[in-house]
């Protein structure tokens, strides 16, 4: 049967852009419903998790930017040829939209004393991306494989938003960066949506398959953290793999070695795969953790990308040293977990699991935020949501994640 694709977003490029782009390169019909920002009160109860862009396919509606970009990518065959050039390619895609996010705080701090700290922020996250970026590149014609994927457009897509947003976005130090948008660009299907998009205000302002006997080598803080959710996926997969878990202390001498400068990272037959959503997105499709179809696995990575959400939320808590910023921090944070949770809990309704009929990294995720963000202050519960409380004790049960849990080690964090 086929499928039919509905697009909304806002009347620009921003966050939506990248979906746009996917399906352009694609050649694939789709409905690109673009939203007035006067019109966004009445629309956003009715989306997955109160956000934009979401995608609805065959009328199921898919929410979170990235999650939706990467379903698009796989759907339509750039994403990468293997699930090695798939992770690979969604770690660049992640990372390139550190950038986006960077300048997107920028263009709307009103204090000019915390622009200028965002902007000197900014610039430093734009030279570490691009520096990454460009190391895996190399002197290929792609950033990821033999052939244009969609980390590939996501380079497209920042470097035709970036430079209007303040942070000294510029690929002037990149020629081989330079190369890859060019050559983007002049793609058949790409040069057509761009001489005929709308302008809108943002606008203007080859791997060895890989099997499971291959080692598998994750590296972390010894902490839980952005780290926990890969290794409750390894060890509900039943993969071994080694747990290297480092001091505070070691991190400056190993962070130059890491492909973005962050932590964790997931080393496979020798190839490094950073950034903790897109290490985890992969672990969990190797390992049957992320759903039977294409779009269950989309929903259980929304689902994953909003719960991440509120242990972000938590970490901002957790780290403030300002009484007064803290407080708004803490409001904030209970705001974002209620919406979330009661978003989490309208996909669950009467199933045992999250999405589809069998546990999958959401679920894992669900009991990743139980564990974790009763300890950041932000008044985690799930007393309101008993059948979210149901799903935990099922993963709680399950027989390697128990003996995990019981063996793990003690941690601050």
């Amino acid at each position: 049967m086929s499928k039919n694709f509905k697009y909304t977003y806002f009347n620009a490029a921003a966050r939506g852009e990248l979906g746009r782009l996917i399906f352009a390169e694609a050649g694939v019909a789709y409905t690109d419903k673009r939203v007035e920002f006067a019109e966004w009160g009445e629309l956003k109860p009715n989306t997955p998790w109160g956000s934009l862009p979401y995608l609805e396919v065959n009328g199921q509606p898919i929410g979170q930017s990235l999650a939706v970009a990467e379903y698009l990518a796989r759907e339509f065959k750039l994403a990468g040829d293997t699930s090695e050039e798939q992770a690979l390619s969604t770690s660049v895609v992640h990372a390139l939209t550190d950038i986006l996010e960077a300048g997107f705080k920028v263009m709307f701090e009103k204090d000019e004393a915390a622009k200028a700290k965002l902007v000197e922020s900014g610039k430093e996250t734009v030279e570490k991306i691009l520096g990454g970026v460009n190391k895996i590149l190399g002197n290929k014609a792609f950033i990821v494989g033999q052939k244009m994927t969609y980390a590939d457009l996501a380079l497209l897509n920042v470097a035709l938003q970036s430079p209007n947003h303040g942070i000294g976005f510029s690929l002037d130090k990149y020629p081989n960066l330079k190369k890859v948008v060019e050559k983007v660009k002049e793609s058949k299907n790409i040069k057509k949506y761009l001489a005929e998009r709308p302008v809108t205000q943002f606008l203007q302002s080859s791997y060895r398959p890989l099997t499971l006997n291959m080692p598998y080598k994750f590296t972390y803080f010894n902490g839980a953290a952005r780290g926990e959710l890969s290794r409750l996926v390894l060890v509900a997969g039943g993969q071994e793999f080694t747990d290297n878990r480092i001091e505070f202390s070691q991190w400056p001498a190993l962070k130059p070695s890491t492909p973005w400068g962050t932590l964790p990272v997931l080393e496979v037959d020798g190839k490094v795969i950073g950034q903790s959503g897109a290490v985890a997105g992969y672990l969990a499709r190797k390992l049957g953790l992320a759903g039977a179809t294409n779009e269950e696995q989309a929903l259980s990575t929304s689902v994953v990308q909003a719960l991440t959400d509120i242990l972000e939320a938590g970490f901002k808590v957790v780290f403030e040293k300002d009484e007064a910023v803290k407080a708004k921090a803490i409001e904030s944070a209970v705001e974002t977990t209620e919406k979330i949770l009661a978003g989490v809990e309208k996909i669950l309704g009467d199933k045992e699991f999250i999405v589809g009929d069998k546990m999958t990294f959401a679920d894992l995720a669900l009991l990743n935020i139980s564990l974790q963000c009763p300890k950041h202050g932000i008044n985690f519960s799930l007393d309101k949501h008993p059948k979210l409380q149901e799903v935990v004790k099922r993963v709680q049960k399950n027989g390697k994640i128990a003996q995990y849990l019981k063996t793990r080690p003690v941690t601050e964090l």
